[in-house]
């Protein structure tokens, strides 16, 4: 099974604020998130993912 990260957790890797993260799955900028309920979970993968699309595009 595939590790789950929060909101905070996402938010601290891509070092943003939570509101932000919240505007960004909003505008679906952000890797989608997987719903639990009211929870809001991210796969790890898809974050490492986001991240690395991230990086290749500043370069």
């Amino acid at each position: 099974m595939e590790t789950l990260l929060d909101k905070k957790q996402v938010a601290e890797l891509l070092t943003i604020s939570v509101k932000t993260l919240d505007l960004w799955i909003i505008l679906q900028k952000a890797p989608k998130p997987v719903r639990i309920g009211r929870l809001v979970r991210f796969k790890q993968s898809e974050v490492a993912a986001f991240i690395n699309q991230l990086s290749s595009e500043g370069n």
